[in-house]
């Protein structure tokens, strides 16, 4: 359990070191594994994802970690192509909820 400030988990799967960012299949496809990163949250940790992440897949992970559902945040950042995660969280206004989040502990 997190004792201080929530983790903030960005499921970045866009980098131009890996693969040029105009690949935008292969890039797509990357994406879908963010929602993996679910496994690692904790009480009151946040997931950004470049993706929604299924109800019903959190609900799953969650009843099998212990981790109430509801005591985590989960954040889509909707798609503005085939940039890095943190500049489509910047683009979409998100930074601000992110700080916020960021700053409580326990946040939810």
């Amino acid at each position: 359990m997190n004792q201080g400030s929530a983790v903030i988990f960005f499921a970045n799967f866009l980098s131009d070191l890996a693969v040029d960012l105009e690949e935008g299949e292969v890039l797509a496809e990357w994406a879908q594994q963010a929602p993996r990163k679910a496994w690692l949250l904790r009480p009151g940790d946040v997931l950004v994802s470049p993706v929604p992440l299924g109800r019903k897949f959190l609900e799953y992970v969650t009843g099998l970690t212990g981790v109430p559902s509801e005591s985590v945040t989960v954040i889509a950042v909707p798609p503005v192509g085939a940039v890095p995660l943190a500049q489509a969280v910047r683009q979409a206004g998100l930074t601000d909820r992110l700080r916020g989040l960021a700053g409580q502990p326990g946040a939810v």
